[in-house]
């Protein structure tokens, strides 16, 4: 099992998504009538219908948009100094655009040359950091369904050195 209690989402906020969209967010429903976890981000991508959402074109994020998305991160991360302080400064010390790429999809171009070994953003200072996988599914179950398909989209796993997990 594991360890701390369960930071899943509420029977709420699943009844209100489940009503709103017209389906079962968790997948089938054992016998007992309780929601199925999506225990893999392949369930959770099906779940979430997340194919349908890349048929067309997603938007390019506001900045309020990471503003509420740092928000529900910082909500749930219990670990003081694996939140994000969100003093509206940016990370990226060069200029950058974000826009469609053709059908690559969105894409963030840089407006000017970067040196080989420049440093361009600051390491970690605004990256999500998830070492509890009930974390993870609450960050991606809180956001706005298309939001949550693009974090799937754009997330990545690595050694953290500190602690030795992925």
């Amino acid at each position: 099992g594991e360890d701390g209690p369960s930071s899943g989402p509420s029977a709420a906020a699943t009844a209100e998504y489940e009503s709103s969209t017209g389906s079962d967010l968790f997948g089938s429903k054992p016998s007992n009538g309780e929601p199925r976890e999506s225990r893999t981000l392949f369930e959770l991508w099906s779940n979430l219908r997340c194919n349908d959402v890349f048929k067309t074109e997603r938007p390019i994020p506001t900045k309020e948009l990471f503003s509420g998305a740092i928000g529900l991160y910082n909500s749930i991360q219990d670990d003081p100094k694996l939140r994000i302080e969100n003093k509206g400064a940016g990370g990226i010390f060069v200029e950058l655009e974000v826009r469609q790429a053709g059908d690559k999809g969105r894409g963030i171009f840089a407006l000017e040359d970067i040196p080989k070994g420049a440093k361009w953003r600051s390491s970690y200072d605004f990256t999500a950091t998830f070492y509890h996988p009930n974390h993870y599914r609450s960050f991606l179950l809180g956001l706005e369904r298309g939001t949550a398909c693009d974090v799937m989209q754009w997330a990545y796993a690595e050694w953290d050195g500190v602690t030795d997990e992925a």
